[in-house]
């Protein structure tokens, strides 16, 4: 119980107090410093959840649930060092890519090995790299663009509502660490709304995302959720963008968010509800 509880708000509290920290010790015109150390104080916070779910990972790790810690940590310090070497987008979208890359084949590594052909590994690990990096910065552009408090909630939401789809595909584990990650980037969230700067969570929310398209990767593949349940869910990351629609963007920030917020529920319930149906009609009582 104890270890739950650490889980579920432990992240929270542990990004919350680094980020308080960071922002008493910068100075306020050090925004590139203030973002990288952001992402750091998110990573931490998803560890903690993580190690508490997890365990301390052995290395190399034993399982791709377990790669999820490494792959955390090394995005992070990539995306916390790049406005020291990437001033522009091609180069920072390359580096990214590969870095997704290497963790895709972290994480897929037992079915790369054992069971797809070449081929077969070619034909996913392009798939999914495609997405994965469609999905990260595609949120690195609306955090960029728009207030943190409507991308980073609206971000917490579909993080929250896949954890359910995880939790209805039979893997308690996934769907715990999806939690870790969405409590660690409200702990963001919560204080980074008071901020006055556009994109104060913009390096966290690239770090949030990268981690969870992994677990859906893990629950798609490993865990079996079901296809008709995962497309909504892909559907409903890419929602937010209703916000950049030319009706929008002159309206006031309380109509953006409420259309934004429906347009994004929708597919997420529906998401949910076949996840759900799903799982009441399996007989199996199979756990990832």
């Amino acid at each position: 119980m104890t270890l739950q509880l650490v889980a579920a708000i432990g992240p929270c509290i542990v990004a919350c107090f680094l980020f308080l920290a960071v922002q008493a010790a910068l100075p306020r015109e050090k925004t590139a410093l203030a973002r990288a150390a952001e992402t750091i104080a998110f990573i931490v916070g998803a560890i903690v959840g993580m190690i508490a779910i997890l365990g301390v990972p052995s290395f190399p790790a034993r399982d791709a649930a377990q790669w999820l810690f490494y792959v955390g940590v090394a995005i992070a310090l990539l995306i916390a060092a790049e406005p020291r070497w990437s001033k522009n987008a091609p180069l920072r979208v390359g580096v990214r890519t590969a870095a997704t890359g290497l963790a895709l084949v972290a994480v897929l590594r037992p079915l790369i090995v054992n069971t797809w052909s070449t081929s077969t590994t070619a034909l996913w690990l392009a798939m999914l790299l495609l997405l994965m990096v469609a999905i990260v910065e595609s949120y690195t552009t609306l955090a960029e663009r728009e207030t943190s408090a409507i991308v980073t909630g609206l971000s917490l939401l579909i993080i929250v509502a896949g954890s359910v789809v995880m939790l209805f595909a039979g893997s308690a584990k996934l769907a715990q660490l999806g939690g870790a990650v969405a409590s660690a980037l409200g702990g963001i969230a919560i204080l980074g709304a008071f901020r006055k700067q556009r994109y104060p969570v913009a390096g966290a929310l690239a770090v949030a995302w990268a981690l969870t398209a992994l677990i859906w990767v893990q629950g798609y593949i490993f865990a079996e959720a079901p296809i008709t349940a995962m497309l909504p869910l892909i559907g409903a990351a890419f929602a937010p963008w209703v916000l950049r629609m030319q009706l929008l963007v002159r309206k006031s920030a309380w109509q953006r968010a409420t259309v934004a917020a429906v347009v994004t529920v929708i597919p997420l319930g529906i998401a949910i509800a076949i996840a759900y149906r799903a799982y009441t009609a399996s007989a199996s009582g199979y756990s990832y």
